[in-house]
């Protein structure tokens, strides 16, 4: 045991003063306590590094207890902004994440990657282009058909 007497603290309680290896601290005076007498501290500094807090259940915003707030009064004094809804992907509904997210250039469309082919999501841009082919191929094949009519 002697080669650990240079270890730890006396505790600062002048009734304790025991030697303690394990000493915490107290954030408001500095002072050094073992593990029975920090609860018992009457320190008035230390509830000024007081980080307790609630927390929202409709946003999730960890709110502080500041001047001896009861968890019902901080929730009543806060003012929420609801959640928003994650985007999902238009085809199969997944979760989008930044990395998994698909901005179509043609119709804007937010698919996951696994849709980003225009014709996995059914996008407006080409569809509106392949509606227009049919009509202009409709329109050469009708013009041929009264060249040939002609002659």
């Amino acid at each position: 045991m002697a080669e650990f007497s240079d270890l730890g603290e006396h505790c600062s309680d002048p009734y304790c003063r025991q030697k303690d290896v394990l000493t915490r601290t107290c954030d408001g005076c500095g002072a050094a306590f073992c593990r029975q007498c920090i609860t018992d501290h009457s320190c008035s500094r230390h509830l000024v590094k007081d980080k307790r807090v609630v927390l929202c259940d409709k946003c999730g915003t960890a709110l502080p207890l500041v001047d001896s707030l009861t968890p019902q009064q901080a929730l009543a004094a806060h003012e929420c902004q609801p959640v928003q809804k994650k985007p999902r992907c238009a085809v199969c509904r997944t979760v989008l994440t930044f990395a998994t997210m698909w901005a179509c250039p043609k119709c804007d469309k937010k698919v996951c990657l696994r849709h980003r082919l225009p014709e996995d999501h059914m996008c407006a841009g080409i569809m509106g282009c392949a509606a227009t082919a049919r009509q202009n191929a409709a329109a050469a094949a009708e013009a041929r058909a009264r060249m040939l009519r002609v002659r």
